[in-house]
């Protein structure tokens, strides 16, 4: 049956309600289920991401339980709460002192070179380090530096693959009088 056999069998009234029938059918379609079916998509999605977030928490707990013991464990480090100046006549025996602080830790000191211009601005003075060593020695020169009264701060730091192994620079400025 096509178009033209409808009209001739239905009354015109029957049609035009079928139609707007039809029409609404068709409207209540794109104002109501289409944004439904895309924010029910939208939910899937983001029930995947959360299920997904929960299982990598899930997994990390106990490695979190783990590093929080182990910090725990490590204590606390007394730092000085104010750098001790250091006497401008002893910048000389810097290398000694920062020599004492690497052997121990298998590091070798292979220069330190304060920064002549830098001295007394401030009441700081510059000083560039240049170790030689492995990373854990790296680690615990720096820890063993920062209990060193006259350091101030540590401006930089860089490690690099040198002709004998991995070198530590570091610039850093001490209080000095």
């Amino acid at each position: 049956m096509n178009i033209a056999q409808l009209r001739q069998r239905l009354p015109a009234s029957t049609l035009t309600t079928l139609m707007v029938g039809v029409l609404l059918a068709v409207a209540f379609l794109f104002v109501f289920v289409i944004p439904e079916y895309r924010e029910a998509a939208r939910l899937r999605v983001r029930i995947a991401e959360t299920k997904l977030d929960v299982e990598v928490r899930t997994r990390l707990a106990p490695v979190l339980a783990k590093l929080v013991k182990a910090e725990a464990a490590l204590g606390k480090i007394d730092l000085p709460s104010k750098p001790v100046p250091m006497p401008l006549a002893e910048v000389d025996q810097l290398t000694a002192r920062f020599d004492a602080m690497a052997k121990p830790l298998g590091l070798r000191l292979m220069a330190v070179t304060p920064q002549a211009n830098s001295a007394g601005k401030n009441g700081r003075l510059a000083v560039n380090l240049r170790l030689l060593g492995t990373m854990d020695g790296f680690h615990e020169f720096l820890t063993t530096l920062s209990r060193f009264a006259p350091l101030v701060s540590v401006e930089s730091s860089a490690t690099v693959v040198g002709e004998e192994g991995r070198e530590l620079l570091l610039k850093c400025w001490l209080a000095v009088r």
